[in-house]
């Protein structure tokens, strides 16, 4: 499915969007063209704008991996509202989080781990892509940047007015700045996956899912109890077993609708590192840990 823009004077940019389906899973590639219809050269990044209704649910978080050498102070910069905001959740030095609470902001990362994820608790929509360190990209080098609607002034814009309020995110995915003669174009992948995944926020994401709760393990003597809590984004067995010899110490069914939540005593030697893999692990990796000696 295709849709595609009329060409738009004032960027001379025209848009095409086309949405493939993957069979038998709950995931589809959004394929961005921006091309180039004016007489004059253009720089223009692809910038994709999801917006996520808040209105109805209980909780609403978004959740994107901090890079460890940002450009940003503590990794993140604030573009509207203040940065005191208390829907920036930073006590995690590894993801940032942004909590709703119907306060009016957005903030900025320039995150290269190439995913951001909205959970409700218990539901996940995930948007993955490409992210490429030594870009250019808007904003100062922002990849992805979060708004968050309430009240208050940005850009000039009074969002105190009844026909401007609403109670919602947008989930935004930047790519880098390019420069396009007339009649160039040039295009971009962005995943978007769904699925089951019960918990806070989502913590962590591969191709194959997501988890809310890490994969980790805690030598009880003679045996290692396993936890962990993960989203998958199509059905399949998911597999834990140990890396390098492919031996498996848990099978369990999983799908879009089917997390797969673990809390096992296993019988794993010391030594050795377990991962969690979809199938024989052709669908892809959900996790990995080490398991230690003592």
């Amino acid at each position: 499915m295709a849709v595609q823009s009329p060409p738009d004077p004032r960027t001379g940019l025209q848009i095409t969007r086309e949405l493939t389906l993957e069979p038998g899973a709950a995931r589809a590639v959004l394929r961005r063209t921006m091309r180039n219809v004016s007489e004059r050269p253009v720089r223009w990044s692809l910038w994709d704008v999801t917006q996520l209704d808040c209105a109805i649910q209980s909780a609403c978080r978004m959740t994107i991996p901090l890079n460890a050498s940002s450009r940003f102070p503590s990794g993140f910069d604030v573009l509207y509202g203040p940065r005191d905001n208390p829907q920036w959740r930073t006590g995690d030095s590894t993801v940032f989080t942004v909590e709703y609470s119907r306060a009016l902001g957005k903030v900025a990362l320039d995150s290269y781990a190439g995913w951001i994820a909205f959970s409700d608790g218990e539901w996940a929509l995930l948007q993955q892509f490409d992210a490429q360190p030594g870009q250019d990209y808007p904003d100062g080098g922002a990849t992805v940047e979060v708004w968050t609607q309430g009240p208050g002034v940005a850009a000039g814009v009074d969002f105190s007015q009844p026909q401007l309020r609403g109670e919602f995110m947008e989930m935004e995915v930047l790519g880098p700045l390019q420069r396009l003669s007339t009649g160039e174009q040039a295009s971009a992948d962005l995943s978007w996956a769904a699925c089951r995944c019960p918990g806070d926020r989502i913590v962590d994401a591969s191709a194959a899912g997501c988890a809310s709760a890490p994969l980790r393990v805690e030598r009880r003597g003679e045996t290692s109890h396993i936890t962990g809590t993960f989203g998958v984004f199509a059905p399949g067995q998911a597999q834990l077993r140990v890396q390098g010899t492919g031996q498996v110490l848990i099978t369990r069914e999983a799908g879009p609708l089917q997390p797969v939540v673990l809390d096992d005593d296993i019988a794993a030697p010391g030594g050795v590192r377990l991962e969690l893999v979809m199938g024989d692990g052709a669908a892809g990796k959900l996790a990995e840990v080490e398991v230690s000696q003592h």
